[in-house]
């Protein structure tokens, strides 16, 4: 469990530097969002751009997206895992 802090504290990190990232050029808040979705489904793939969607945009739980999309829960930490990684590596580039 202490492993899957650990990785959302990241995802925050990630967030908090997309915001900032938005910020700095000038989008407003209401657009930048869509245009941050858009520009992180381009470095994943679809179940990591499922996954990151609605568990860190949406706040679904784990466990909603076990029962509701049929994934495993190692499927789903782990994709949250591979996104989280990539898309620090986009944004950092």
């Amino acid at each position: 469990m202490e492993r899957y802090k650990s990785i959302f504290k990241e995802v925050k990190k990630v967030d908090e530097k997309i915001e900032a990232l938005a910020k700095h050029l000038g989008i407003p808040q209401e657009r930048s969002f869509d245009l941050i979705k858009k520009e992180i489904a381009k470095v994943l793939t679809n179940t990591e751009n499922l996954v990151y969607t609605l568990r860190e945009l949406n706040n679904y739980s784990i466990s909603y997206i076990h029962e509701n999309y049929g994934l495993a829960e190692k499927v789903i930490y782990n994709s949250l895992h591979r996104a989280k990684i990539k898309i620090r590596k986009h944004f950092e580039t």
